[in-house]
């Protein structure tokens, strides 16, 4: 329940900071809906805040509270002066208000939902990253140089957002909100930090609808709706943990509210520039990826309102306003900016999306979100079946709606803001190459990211398809709630599936069913006190869990080879890729299931300890024995703890594939030198004891297979030889 606590308390921390910016801003367009303007401007205003403050030097345990203080002292002199003009009856809640902070709310707490029904969640995509560089921001101000070596790698994070001027707003909150709470690790806030995210979303898309489209409040429910429990896009990228992503969809929605209103009114212009530069400014903070996105759909914007109102000059001035006040506010962040987005136009990220375009669809309308491969689809076949028709009905219903409604003026202002996002999807489907298939057209990982962040416009689709469906015959009255409560009912089925399914991996790393998360605290606790450096000897294929010890341990002299892992090395000097382990530390091994470690991690007491570190498929077995079946050459990681030479005895059976007819070899080698011959036997299984001298420290043993690896019948996996009943001991 404590992050239930947090996510409260963060919301009210920032209403808290809002509320005298919606007493300026919301005297005339927005007078009627100051609450959730709070919310909106007070989470714009902390982002600004705090960016400013890390960069003129400050680190946020030093600043949080003056920020807070200052923000909060602005509000409640803005009560006072609402009570003394008797007019606080304007920030009383509404019947519709209500609803909407309610769902709101709601939505915030599905993304809450890994942490409060599996006490889990998957920091195992970017979270690493974004912990590293809140923590680092705790006790240092931007400028101050990360610096990274084989003992703290967690500071290549800092390090490579410093140099390649990646977008920061989303950190600076977080660290921000960690120091406000007085956390040391900002894990301890990182959730109910995403959870916020989802909740500002469904404000700022109300926020676009009632002000920008001027929707009927039954079609501003609608949309709410969609977007609350909208598992495919918006729910998805914060249980993933895109945490920058999420943050500046909601800021890019804001800047289109901000700016249309602005360039569409003549009066209030000034507030309304103030609000747009303000919205921008942020938006180029938080995630600049998406501003050329923004700028090309503002910029159709203002041709089409010159065209309808032959007022270029004003138009043209208020633009101008804004860009140089953007600029003052967003000041060292857009130079950073300019720096980002020349590197990403270079890089090539992600990986191959096979989507089809009916996939999409029914990805954008959360009737099939496609997460991990659609796993719970392809087990209810039927299930997709009566999902696609429905799918058709719904797409029909909201046709319908558009062609029979009269929505002109909406349906302009969603094509021209919409704009950018499709001229983008028709370059990476049409024109750009595949990196993944130089031979193909079609960027899909791009198409895929694009999609998602066309996303913010599309619950104006849905909810004027809707409404505008809704009255027209006896069918869609009936159908159209339908939808609705099928929406509702299968966005917390498949919530509650992929909770399960996404938290697998902490469960699966820390051997922890019941409480994974609590395990990396357990770990960090057993571990406060050691003076001395932490060896950690972990498999190559769990980098991720790696990193959460190293981030969980970061307080220490931590010793590992870190050469692996593509979010460290890119920015550790080559000496410190694969340090020795040092002598006189204490040595961290990962053991499954261990009784006396935590998060699967044990500290080795004085003996030997051997790694099968590659070239295997995983353990199997059965009543009698365990065997693992090797890819190739296999590949063991020995560490002799102690200062001589220790003589370590193998024991272990070998054999070959059954379609294999013909007796085979390996050559065991101890750091590259021989130390016998093997002969496996085609017809069975034999039986080895053997002794190899161990130097000191870390050391390589390879079991090099002298033949070719082969399939068999219904297995799609390649095998070498079996390694069965491997054990080892010292014998000196």
């Amino acid at each position: 329940m404590i992050n239930i606590g947090y996510y409260i308390g963060i919301l009210f921390i920032i209403f808290s900071s809002g509320i005298w910016l919606s007493y300026i801003f919301g005297k005339s367009i927005f007078k009627n809906n100051k609450l959730i303007l709070a919310f909106l401007l007070g989470f714009l205003w902390l982002i600004l805040f705090s960016s400013w403050s890390s960069y003129a030097g400050f680190s946020f345990v030093k600043s949080c509270y003056y920020l807070l203080g200052i923000s909060c002292l602005l509000s409640l002199i803005t009560l006072i002066i609402e009570y003394r003009n008797r007019t606080l009856h304007n920030w009383l809640l509404t019947k519709h208000t209500a609803i909407v902070l309610f769902l709101s709310f709601l939505s915030g707490i599905i993304v809450l939902s890994p942490m409060l029904i599996f006490k889990a969640f998957n920091p195992y995509v970017d979270a690493f990253t974004y912990l590293s560089i809140s923590d680092y921001l705790l006790t240092h101000s931007y400028f101050d140089p990360a610096q990274p070596d084989a003992n703290s790698p967690w500071l290549t994070q800092m390090k490579m957002y410093q140099v390649m001027g990646y977008r920061m707003g989303a950190q600076f909150f977080l660290s921000f909100i960690a120091s406000i709470y007085n956390r040391h690790f900002s894990l301890d806030v990182y959730v109910p930090v995403l959870a916020v995210g989802q909740f500002m979303l469904v404000l700022a898309i109300w926020l676009f609808n009632k002000y920008v489209l001027k929707l009927a409040n039954a079609a501003l429910i609608i949309i709410v709706i969609f977007t609350s429990f909208h598992i495919g896009i918006p729910i998805q990228n914060s249980l993933f943990g895109f945490f920058p992503q999420s943050y500046g969809m909601v800021v890019i929605m804001l800047v289109f509210t901000f700016m249309t209103v602005a360039l569409t009114n003549k009066t209030n212009s000034l507030q309304n520039i103030l609000l747009s530069s303000l919205s921008i400014a942020v938006l180029i903070i938080t995630y600049n990826e998406l501003v050329p996105f923004a700028f090309l759909s503002l910029s159709i914007i203002l041709i089409y309102l010159s065209i309808k109102q032959k007022n270029v000059k004003s138009l043209l001035l208020k633009s101008s306003v804004v860009i140089v006040i953007t600029i003052i506010f967003s000041n060292i962040a857009l130079v950073k900016a300019i720096q980002s987005v020349k590197h990403q136009l270079s890089a090539v990220v992600g990986w191959q999306i096979d989507y089809t375009l009916w996939d999409y669809v029914e990805l954008v309308l959360s009737l099939h979100p496609i997460m991990y491969e659609a796993a719970f689809y392809n087990k209810y076949p039927f299930l997709n079946v009566i999902l696609s028709i429905f799918t058709i009905l719904i797409v029909v219903l909201i046709i319908k709606g558009f062609t029979e409604g009269k929505y002109k003026k909406e349906l302009l202002y969603l094509i021209c803001l919409s704009s950018s996002f499709l001229l983008v999807l028709f370059y990476f489907t049409y024109i750009a190459h595949n990196p993944w298939n130089t031979q193909l057209r079609g960027h899909s990982w791009s198409i895929y990211k694009t999609v998602q962040y066309l996303f913010v416009l599309i619950p104006s689709v849905i909810g004027l398809g809707l409404y505008g469906s809704f009255n027209r015959s006896s069918i869609t009255k009936r159908l159209i709630p339908l939808y609705g409560l099928i929406f509702i009912t299968l966005s917390m089925v498949i919530t509650y599936y992929y909770d399960y399914v996404n938290t697998d991996q902490m469960r699966n790393f820390t051997g922890n069913k019941e409480n994974p998360i609590s395990e990396y605290y357990k770990l960090n606790e057993k571990l406060k006190n050691e003076e001395k450096p932490i060896n950690i000897i972990m498999p190559d294929n769990l980098e991720k869990h790696k990193e959460m010890v190293l981030y969980i341990l970061r307080d220490h002299v931590l010793v590992s080879d870190w050469s692996k892992d593509i979010y460290l090395n890119s920015m550790l000097d080559s000496k410190d890729l694969t340090p020795q382990l040092r002598k006189d530390g204490v040595t961290l091994v990962y053991k499954p299931n261990t009784q006396t470690g935590a998060a699967n991690m044990e500290i080795l007491g004085k003996s030997i300890y051997l790694d099968i570190v590659s070239g295997v498929h995983g353990l199997e077995t059965n009543e009698k024995q365990s065997w693992y079946w090797s890819n190739g050459n296999v590949y063991v990681k020995a560490y002799n703890p102690y200062s001589t030479i220790k003589t370590l005895n193998l024991s272990f059976s070998i054999g070959l594939p059954p379609n294999i007819k013909e007796d085979k070899e390996i050559e065991l080698l101890y750091n590259n030198n021989l130390v016998q011959k093997i002969k496996i036997s085609a017809s069975q299984t034999n039986s080895y004891n053997i002794d190899i001298p161990l130097d000191s420290g870390e050391g390589n043993i390879i079991f090099k297979y002298l033949g070719d690896v082969v399939k068999v019948e219904g297995d799609p996996r390649v095998f070498g030889f079996s390694l069965v009943n491997f054990q080892y001991s010292t014998k000196n």
